[in-house]
């Protein structure tokens, strides 16, 4: 009776477990994607801000005035 009890403990125990990991890697994973896009687009301002710089200091002072 009570080794069975056990053992269901043990593998509610375990399921559960399971199941927390997998929340956490599913969270984790997401977290990393939100890492790669954010820094996907910290790449894209920053180097849309240079063109428009470059694009200033060339641009402008040949510009017919």
């Amino acid at each position: 009776m009570t080794n069975s009890v056990l053992r269901l403990c043990r593998i509610a125990f375990s399921l559960s477990f399971n199941r927390w990991l997998h929340i956490g890697n599913l969270v984790l994973e997401l977290l990393s994607n939100l890492m790669v896009h954010f820094i996907c687009l910290t790449y894209a301002c920053q180097t849309t801000l240079q063109l428009c710089m470059v694009e200033m200091v060339v641009l402008l002072p040949n510009s017919p005035r």
